[in-house]
């Protein structure tokens, strides 16, 4: 029913009307401009939004806008101070349009699934493409059996491998860090970590780089992630990650093997800041469906939603976001090299080591190395 009427194209109905007659010109009459059953629908059609019901759309004003801007705002904040929704401490971490946008550009079928065979005396594996196999790749191996060189890191996310009811997934993921696309994923529910560790090491030997050296592996190092490090370091393996220290500036690395993750945010902000700005490709959808799973709490951090009950397609009886995990420990490992923005190096500078030649000009960094240059050129002119 069309009506030339100003709410009939800003409300909708609370409920719809429906006409039911076997008398079809009954029903015609009713529809008629001067029926009983006609005025009521107009009339309802006529109410105010708050005596009928919800807007039909969100009505924003340029205030709640520029508050939505303000420096600080977040999805919690906005919905606490501004939609008075004291429930609002659930608001997606993820949010829900940018999943959105990401399955519709960047999700895509893997090109082929398949497995990896190898033995623990050399890790060194062999490709078996099979319909149903775990790993799942988004390229086309060469010859059908090699990994093209590349610039790679092997990130994991690793669970019980328990199986079974709240038992949850291993992960991992393949990033090639020279065209920040995700290429490979392995997901298993059942495979104990030490186990894992070794399929970890062979990955890492499949997907070499342009040296041939292997992969370069990162993995969570919190809880069953301890198992799945002392099963790396009883191998030759040591192409891996060493976590940094959180509290100086220059992020040294210690000498502690994985990533630690001490709050969720400093492990998922930058994967959710890549993402945003389109500097993380993931063809997984997957994993994209699994970002719906992080919340934000009360103190701004993430939280996995533990009401979510999904069941995974891989076996895992419940969901935790593993695949999120591996992928996000995957890009803070690429940061520290520097070459994932198109190629580009990022070099880190050390006040140790500077030149005023690689140091921003006027920087505390350049007046420092103009003056050990000054004062090296003193003692070439002393005798001394």
């Amino acid at each position: 029913m069309e009506l030339d009427y100003p709410y009939q194209r800003l409300f909708q109905p609370m409920f719809k009307v429906n006409i039911v007659s076997k008398d079809q010109d009954a029903a015609d009459n009713a529809k008629d401009p001067d029926s009983i059953m006609w005025k009521i629908m107009f009339a309802l059609e006529s109410l105010p939004w708050w005596m009928r019901g919800e807007p039909k759309v969100d009505y924003r004003s340029p205030w709640y806008d520029n508050e939505c801007l303000r420096p600080g705002a977040n999805p919690v904040s906005i919905a606490q101070e501004l939609d008075m929704s004291f429930t609002g401490d659930t608001a997606r971490y993820f949010p829900d349009g940018l999943v959105d946008r990401l399955l519709r550009d960047t999700a895509k079928p893997p090109v082929v699934r398949g497995e990896l065979s190898f033995t623990t005396d050399d890790f060194k594996p062999r490709w078996l493409a099979m319909p149903d196999g775990r790993f799942q790749l988004w390229f086309q191996p060469e010859l059908g059996k090699y990994a093209p060189p590349d610039l790679y890191v092997v990130s994991a996310d690793i669970g019980m491998g328990l199986g079974g009811s709240g038992g949850s997934n291993s992960a991992l993921t393949v990033l090639n860090r020279r065209t920040r696309r995700k290429v490979a994923s392995f997901v298993v529910p059942n495979m104990l970590p030490y186990l894992f560790a070794e399929m970890a090491i062979a990955a890492c030997w499949w997907f070499k780089n342009d040296r041939g050296g292997p992969a370069f592996l990162a993995w969570e190092a919190n809880g069953p992630g301890q198992e799945f490090q002392k099963r790396v370091l009883e191998t030759d393996f040591r192409d891996f990650y060493y976590r940094k220290y959180a509290d100086v500036v220059t992020k040294r690395a210690t000498n502690k093997p994985g990533y630690w993750t001490q709050k969720r945010s400093e492990l998922l902000g930058p994967y959710r800041e890549a993402l945003m700005e389109g500097q993380y490709v993931n063809p997984d959808a997957a994993a994209l469906e699994e970002l719906r799973q992080y919340s934000i709490g009360p103190d701004g951090e993430p939280f996995h939603n533990a009401e979510n009950q999904k069941e995974d397609p891989t076996g895992a009886k419940k969901a935790h976001a593993d695949r999120v995990v591996a992928d996000a420990v995957g890009w803070i490992a690429a940061l520290d090299f520097g070459r994932v923005a198109g190629g580009t190096v990022r070099e880190a500078l050390n006040v140790m080591n500077v030149t005023p030649g690689n140091a921003p000009l006027g920087s505390y960094a350049w007046r420092r190395a103009e003056h050990l240059v000054g004062v090296r050129k003193g003692r070439m002119k002393s005798r001394w």
